[in-house]
Protein backbone atom coordinates (compact mmCIF):
# COMPACT_ATOMS: atom_id res chain seq x y z
CA UNK A 1 0.00 0.00 0.00
CA UNK A 2 1.45 3.44 -0.90
CA UNK A 3 2.78 5.49 2.02
CA UNK A 4 0.40 8.44 1.49
CA UNK A 5 -2.75 6.34 1.85
CA UNK A 6 -4.21 5.34 5.12
CA UNK A 7 -5.87 1.98 5.58
CA UNK A 8 -9.58 2.08 4.86
CA UNK A 9 -11.81 0.65 7.51
CA UNK A 10 -14.02 -2.14 6.36
CA UNK A 11 -17.40 -0.82 5.30
CA UNK A 12 -20.63 -2.72 5.28
CA UNK A 13 -22.81 -2.87 2.18
CA UNK A 14 -25.24 -0.44 3.74
CA UNK A 15 -22.44 2.06 4.47
CA UNK A 16 -21.26 1.96 0.84
CA UNK A 17 -24.82 2.48 -0.43
CA UNK A 18 -25.16 5.46 1.92
CA UNK A 19 -21.84 6.96 0.71
CA UNK A 20 -22.50 6.58 -3.04
CA UNK A 21 -26.19 7.35 -3.14
CA UNK A 22 -26.48 10.26 -0.63
CA UNK A 23 -23.20 11.55 0.70
CA UNK A 24 -21.24 11.71 -2.61
CA UNK A 25 -23.99 13.65 -4.44
CA UNK A 26 -24.29 16.00 -1.42
CA UNK A 27 -20.52 16.53 -1.36
CA UNK A 28 -20.43 17.31 -5.11
CA UNK A 29 -23.29 19.78 -4.69
CA UNK A 30 -21.51 21.60 -1.95
CA UNK A 31 -18.06 21.43 -3.56
CA UNK A 32 -18.37 21.09 -7.36
CA UNK A 33 -14.61 21.64 -7.79
CA UNK A 34 -14.01 18.12 -6.38
CA UNK A 35 -15.86 16.48 -9.26
CA UNK A 36 -12.77 16.17 -11.57
CA UNK A 37 -10.66 14.70 -8.76
CA UNK A 38 -13.38 12.24 -7.73
CA UNK A 39 -13.96 11.35 -11.39
CA UNK A 40 -10.23 10.69 -11.89
CA UNK A 41 -10.17 8.56 -8.74
CA UNK A 42 -13.09 6.55 -10.16
CA UNK A 43 -11.30 6.23 -13.51
CA UNK A 44 -8.17 4.92 -11.80
CA UNK A 45 -10.18 2.53 -9.67
CA UNK A 46 -12.83 1.38 -12.16
CA UNK A 47 -12.48 0.38 -15.79
CA UNK A 48 -13.66 2.79 -18.43
CA UNK A 49 -16.25 1.89 -21.02
CA UNK A 50 -13.62 1.49 -23.71
CA UNK A 51 -11.64 -0.86 -21.48
CA UNK A 52 -14.77 -2.80 -20.61
CA UNK A 53 -15.63 -2.92 -24.32
CA UNK A 54 -12.12 -4.25 -25.12
CA UNK A 55 -12.45 -6.87 -22.38
CA UNK A 56 -15.90 -7.80 -23.69
CA UNK A 57 -14.51 -8.02 -27.24
CA UNK A 58 -11.68 -10.26 -26.00
CA UNK A 59 -14.22 -12.38 -24.15
CA UNK A 60 -16.36 -12.63 -27.29
CA UNK A 61 -13.29 -13.60 -29.35
CA UNK A 62 -12.32 -16.14 -26.69
CA UNK A 63 -15.87 -17.48 -26.61
CA UNK A 64 -15.88 -17.77 -30.42
CA UNK A 65 -12.49 -19.52 -30.39
CA UNK A 66 -13.61 -21.74 -27.52
CA UNK A 67 -16.86 -22.60 -29.30
CA UNK A 68 -14.95 -23.39 -32.50
CA UNK A 69 -12.56 -25.55 -30.48
CA UNK A 70 -15.49 -27.22 -28.70
CA UNK A 71 -17.11 -27.81 -32.11
CA UNK A 72 -13.85 -29.34 -33.42
CA UNK A 73 -13.52 -31.46 -30.28
CA UNK A 74 -17.13 -32.58 -30.49
CA UNK A 75 -16.63 -33.35 -34.19
CA UNK A 76 -13.47 -35.34 -33.35
CA UNK A 77 -15.36 -37.13 -30.58
CA UNK A 78 -18.22 -37.95 -32.99
CA UNK A 79 -15.73 -39.18 -35.60
CA UNK A 80 -13.86 -41.23 -33.00
CA UNK A 81 -17.14 -42.60 -31.65
CA UNK A 82 -18.17 -43.56 -35.21
CA UNK A 83 -14.80 -45.21 -35.88
CA UNK A 84 -14.91 -46.94 -32.48
CA UNK A 85 -18.49 -48.12 -33.03
CA UNK A 86 -17.55 -49.44 -36.50
CA UNK A 87 -14.55 -51.21 -35.01
CA UNK A 88 -16.63 -52.64 -32.16
CA UNK A 89 -19.22 -53.79 -34.70
CA UNK A 90 -16.49 -55.49 -36.78
CA UNK A 91 -14.97 -57.07 -33.65
CA UNK A 92 -18.35 -58.26 -32.39
CA UNK A 93 -19.16 -59.63 -35.86
CA UNK A 94 -15.80 -61.41 -35.96
CA UNK A 95 -16.44 -62.80 -32.46
CA UNK A 96 -19.90 -64.03 -33.52
CA UNK A 97 -18.45 -65.63 -36.67
CA UNK A 98 -15.65 -67.26 -34.66
CA UNK A 99 -18.11 -68.45 -32.01
CA UNK A 100 -20.38 -69.92 -34.72
CA UNK A 101 -17.44 -71.62 -36.45
CA UNK A 102 -16.13 -72.91 -33.12
CA UNK A 103 -19.56 -74.24 -32.15
CA UNK A 104 -19.88 -75.99 -35.52
CA UNK A 105 -16.40 -77.46 -35.14
CA UNK A 106 -17.17 -78.57 -31.55
CA UNK A 107 -20.41 -80.14 -32.82
CA UNK A 108 -18.49 -82.00 -35.57
CA UNK A 109 -15.82 -83.14 -33.10
CA UNK A 110 -18.39 -84.27 -30.54
CA UNK A 111 -20.33 -86.10 -33.27
CA UNK A 112 -17.12 -87.76 -34.45
CA UNK A 113 -16.30 -88.73 -30.85
CA UNK A 114 -19.79 -90.21 -30.38
CA UNK A 115 -19.51 -92.13 -33.67
CA UNK A 116 -16.01 -93.36 -32.79
CA UNK A 117 -17.17 -94.32 -29.28
CA UNK A 118 -20.16 -96.22 -30.74
CA UNK A 119 -18.00 -97.97 -33.34
CA UNK A 120 -15.39 -98.79 -30.69
CA UNK A 121 -18.02 -100.17 -28.31
CA UNK A 122 -19.50 -102.29 -31.13
CA UNK A 123 -16.02 -103.54 -32.05
CA UNK A 124 -15.25 -104.36 -28.40
CA UNK A 125 -18.61 -106.15 -28.15
CA UNK A 126 -17.80 -108.18 -31.30
CA UNK A 127 -14.28 -108.96 -30.02
CA UNK A 128 -15.55 -109.93 -26.59
CA UNK A 129 -18.26 -112.09 -28.17
CA UNK A 130 -15.68 -113.70 -30.44
CA UNK A 131 -13.40 -114.26 -27.42
CA UNK A 132 -16.30 -115.87 -25.48
CA UNK A 133 -17.18 -118.06 -28.48
CA UNK A 134 -13.51 -119.01 -29.00
CA UNK A 135 -13.10 -119.70 -25.27
CA UNK A 136 -16.23 -121.88 -25.27
CA UNK A 137 -15.07 -123.73 -28.42
CA UNK A 138 -11.54 -124.08 -27.00
CA UNK A 139 -12.88 -125.38 -23.67
CA UNK A 140 -15.06 -127.88 -25.51
CA UNK A 141 -12.13 -128.92 -27.70
CA UNK A 142 -9.82 -129.16 -24.66
CA UNK A 143 -12.49 -131.25 -22.91
CA UNK A 144 -12.72 -133.54 -25.98
CA UNK A 145 -8.91 -133.75 -26.25
CA UNK A 146 -8.53 -134.46 -22.53
CA UNK A 147 -11.30 -137.08 -22.74
CA UNK A 148 -9.63 -138.62 -25.78
CA UNK A 149 -6.28 -138.55 -23.96
CA UNK A 150 -7.86 -140.21 -20.90
CA UNK A 151 -9.51 -142.82 -23.12
CA UNK A 152 -6.25 -143.34 -25.04
CA UNK A 153 -4.31 -143.56 -21.79
CA UNK A 154 -6.81 -146.04 -20.41
CA UNK A 155 -6.75 -148.07 -23.65
CA UNK A 156 -2.94 -147.87 -23.73
CA UNK A 157 -2.68 -148.94 -20.10
CA UNK A 158 -5.08 -151.78 -20.78
CA UNK A 159 -3.08 -152.78 -23.88
CA UNK A 160 0.23 -152.56 -21.97
CA UNK A 161 -1.33 -154.63 -19.21
CA UNK A 162 -2.46 -157.18 -21.80
CA UNK A 163 0.93 -157.08 -23.55
CA UNK A 164 2.77 -157.44 -20.25
CA UNK A 165 0.45 -160.25 -19.24
CA UNK A 166 0.92 -161.89 -22.66
CA UNK A 167 4.65 -161.33 -22.33
CA UNK A 168 4.70 -162.87 -18.86
CA UNK A 169 2.71 -165.82 -20.18
CA UNK A 170 5.02 -166.09 -23.22
CA UNK A 171 8.09 -165.83 -21.00
CA UNK A 172 6.69 -168.38 -18.64
CA UNK A 173 5.80 -170.65 -21.60
CA UNK A 174 9.21 -170.07 -23.15
CA UNK A 175 10.95 -170.76 -19.83
CA UNK A 176 8.95 -173.90 -19.49
CA UNK A 177 9.79 -174.98 -22.99
CA UNK A 178 13.50 -174.18 -22.46
CA UNK A 179 13.33 -176.06 -19.26
CA UNK A 180 11.70 -179.03 -21.04
CA UNK A 181 14.16 -178.81 -23.89
CA UNK A 182 17.06 -178.66 -21.53
CA UNK A 183 15.76 -181.49 -19.57
CA UNK A 184 15.24 -183.64 -22.51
Amino acid sequence: MPANREPVAALRDEDLIEVFSRRLPDLLERRPELEPAIYLAFLKTFARREEVALVLEELRAFRTAAEERFDRNESEIREFRTVAEDRFDRNESEIREFRTAAEERFDRNESEIREFRTATEERFDRNESEIREFRTAAEERFDRNESEIREFRTATEDRFDRNESEMREFRAATEERFDRNESE
